[in-house]
């Protein structure tokens, strides 16, 4: 794996390099699955323009819902998600805001959350609209059921007695 070795020498001479950290918002949940995987590929694209950019993008839509860690047709996960990415968020120095498919709740929840911290908000288009194949929404679909499956196993394996979901996790009093 030579290009692994590669990387880590190339890392050195990022470590010098300056990258604003930027906070993405972009639409991403969807009431159905065509929609998710379109919002999905888009919130990728605005990832990569940001790093043509020069930026370091977050986006914690793509890591709490896409690998679906947390469940984002569930709302106390969902809502767990958003503030954990509110929270990380804090460190970064500019929102960046992709319209391209609109501006949802969501994001405008995230750019309310900018605008209290005090952190500047970029409006951006990247004129592009993702093509989704019938075959991106069936596969979309199989893994949601995957993962579905794959967080009961570990619910029971990390809470086996308590069977717990994190809705009474959050409204659990210490």
């Amino acid at each position: 794996m030579v290009h692994i070795q590669e990387s880590h020498d190339i890392l050195q001479n990022f470590k010098h390099m300056p990258m604003k950290m930027v906070i993405i918002e972009s639409r991403f949940s969807a009431n159905n699955t065509y929609d998710l995987v379109k919002n999905r590929k888009f919130t990728l694209a605005c990832m990569r323009d940001c790093f043509m950019r020069g930026e370091a993008p977050y986006a914690s839509h793509v890591i709490y819902a896409h690998t679906h860690i947390l469940d984002d047709f569930i709302a106390s996960e969902r809502a767990l998600g958003m503030h954990a990415g509110f929270l990380w968020g804090n460190f970064g120095t500019l929102t960046v805001v992709y319209e391209d498919l609109g501006v949802s709740e969501g994001m405008i929840m995230g750019i309310d959350h900018a605008k209290s911290v005090g952190r500047a908000i970029e409006y951006r288009k990247l004129g592009f609209v993702p093509n989704v194949s019938e075959e991106e929404v069936e596969l979309e679909e199989k893994v949601i059921k995957n993962q579905r499956e794959l967080l009961e196993i570990i619910k029971k394996e990390i809470h086996p007695k308590q069977n717990m979901c994190l809705t009474q996790v959050l409204n659990k009093k210490d």
